[in-house]
């Protein structure tokens, strides 16, 4: 049983937009204010028609089309055009798999430091373009179900550009392109391929190919709790990765999820007892030391599906909440048990005062009766109930 985190308790805030704005100065077709490419309404106007289509009706060729979907995995490239340590990707350009209901597709973002606060998963993204190309099976990174792959290059004459949304400004986009791929939406009924217990997965019974019934392994977890940010020394050469540790789980098991580096921004839009992350391809973390926990990872060919729409999903979120309300620290008062009004003014209180508690076992000691104080503890002194060996721990 997993014990909710004190996180799980508490509301996420939006972090403040002015924290993230930082642009490079004298870049064409951007927006120096905003943490978008800004080129949409002000700078970049689209010339022509660009037809509406899905990812899946993507053909290789010149034509222009737009599509809506959300990052589900994501490479961003490094300040300065440095290199990118252990990748084969190209620097200068982030690297993004983007998905709809219906297909994923490979982008090759030309990089600026402003698109970065937006380079997380789960992130809804508009996509124009005028040409589209085939993802080669030579690609040093071979991604689940991408065949097609699209470089962007925004500016004031380009044919190509990207719309970051803001997350919760347009309610209608909220349950936009979250069915998982290969889900059958058509059946109540519908099993999702492939999809493993966590327990499972970290027992062993995983692998990153295909089962001989062509399904890809999957895990599906809520997440428990976001830890600290740590720095970590890289032991195949010098430097330090940063790294967060996710604490995720199932009905089956509970985990650490490592996000390293740039992918460690995702994790700020993720509630405790809330997010539920369906991964396409995971990543294992054996156990290396006696005091560590095997772990799952997200790697350059996974994907990652941030609260995914179908019944699974559903059904974890709603179990993980459950065991937040069962476990919480707080108990509220239970209004659909009690008679509120009958148990504060009734003849046979079950809320009483000190002085309510006072006055009843003065009147006769033998009588047991049980009710609920509300109280405020003023003080207390750990230190000393410690050396008195009188530590307890209970609801308050």
């Amino acid at each position: 049983m997993v014990i909710p985190p004190i996180q799980s308790f508490y509301q996420k805030e939006p972090p403040a937009s002015s924290a993230f704005s930082q642009t490079l100065p004298g870049t064409p077709g951007f927006n120096p204010t905003g943490t978008n490419r800004a080129p949409l309404t002000e700078t970049w106007k689209p010339q022509g028609t660009y037809q509406r289509v899905n990812i899946s009706e993507l053909q290789p060729g010149r034509g222009k089309v737009r599509f809506m979907g959300r990052i589900v995995n994501i490479c961003p490239a490094k300040p300065d055009h440095q290199p990118r340590a252990l990748s084969p990707l190209p620097s200068g350009f982030h690297f993004m798999v983007v998905k709809d209901d219906t297909g994923v597709v490979a982008i090759k973002l030309l990089a600026t430091q402003s698109d970065l606060p937006n380079l997380y998963l789960g992130k809804l993204v508009t996509v124009w373009t005028g040409f589209v190309a085939e993802h080669s099976t030579a690609a040093a990174i071979q991604v689940p179900f991408v065949s097609m792959f699209i470089p962007v290059h925004p500016g004031p004459a380009s044919q190509s550009c990207i719309k970051f949304h803001q997350d919760g400004t347009i309610p209608e986009e909220t349950g936009l392109c979250r069915i998982p791929l290969e889900y059958d939406t058509s059946s109540a009924s519908s099993q999702m391929p492939g999809l493993i217990s966590l327990k499972a997965f970290m027992k062993g019974t995983h692998t990153n190919e295909k089962r001989e019934d062509d399904t890809l392994t999957r895990v599906l977890v809520c997440v428990s709790s976001v830890g600290p940010r740590k720095t970590i020394k890289t032991n195949n050469k010098p430097g330090t990765r940063e790294l967060v540790e996710v604490h995720v789980c199932d009905e089956t098991h509970h985990c650490v999820l490592k996000l390293w580096s740039d992918q460690i921004i995702s994790a700020r839009t993720w509630t405790a007892g809330h997010t539920v992350l369906l991964i396409t391809n995971p990543e294992f973390y054996p156990r290396k030391r006696v005091n560590e926990n095997p772990g799952l990872g997200i790697a350059l060919n996974s994907i990652v599906d941030v609260d995914p729409d179908f019944p699974d999903a559903h059904w974890l979120r709603r179990m993980a909440e459950a065991q937040k309300k069962r476990e919480r620290v707080h108990t509220p008062f239970p209004v659909g048990v009690w008679d509120v009004e009958e148990a504060i003014n009734g003849p046979n209180r079950v809320l009483y005062t000190l002085a309510d508690v006072d006055e009843r076992v003065r009147e006769d000691s033998s009588v047991v009766f049980t009710g609920k104080l509300n109280v405020l503890i003023l003080g207390a002194s750990i230190c000393e109930s410690q050396r008195q060996n009188r530590l307890c721990c209970f609801e308050w």
